[in-house]
């Protein structure tokens, strides 16, 4: 026989600030990160798994190294700086968006490893992607993560003040 699954979600504003986001920590590391395909079946039977555990999704490891999420982006804030990961991911439009106006509001932007100490570290860890640009991940397992509110809103801000690209 045939199984199917369709998911849908719901349209959300851009920019959410008070919402919570918990992600269950997964090693797995995409074939070809680097490209974007249509074979998702492995992320959705990964997100299906850290949904039935209690969470909202999942960021992938490689041992210690943070790489992404599911079908999101990492940008870890923090001591004037702003990183994203170096590891195998897919390049993301919208972390170059963020990287641009992290600058605008005076961070330092790079790539670089990303270890759950960087996360913990943090005063803000965004899961970024072009439906949640400004979406701050606030637990990693059982493990709050911190949130500069104050940030975020900045974040936000500046993300919706960006030109909109035809």
């Amino acid at each position: 026989g045939c199984t199917v699954l369709i998911t849908s979600a719901p349209t959300d504003a851009l920019v959410q600030v008070e919402a919570d986001f918990h992600v269950q920590a997964v090693e797995y590391s995409r074939p070809l990160a680097h490209l974007k395909t249509t074979d998702l079946f492995t992320q959705i039977a990964i997100r299906r798994q850290a949904r039935l555990g209690g969470h909202d999704d999942a960021l992938l490891m490689c041992g210690d190294e943070v790489l992404e999420g599911l079908t999101w982006s990492v940008v870890v804030w923090g001591k004037g700086g702003a990183r994203t990961s170096r590891g195998a991911v897919l390049p993301s439009v919208t972390v170059s968006l963020i990287e641009e106006l992290a600058r605008g509001l005076g961070y330092v932007f790079s790539r670089g490893a990303l270890t759950l100490g960087d996360l913990r570290e943090a005063d803000l860890t965004l899961a970024v992607s072009v439906s949640h640009p400004a979406r701050a991940l606030s637990r990693v397992g059982a493990e709050v993560m911190r949130i500069d509110r104050d940030l975020l809103g900045s974040v936000a801000r500046a993300y919706e003040g960006l030109p909109l690209q035809k």
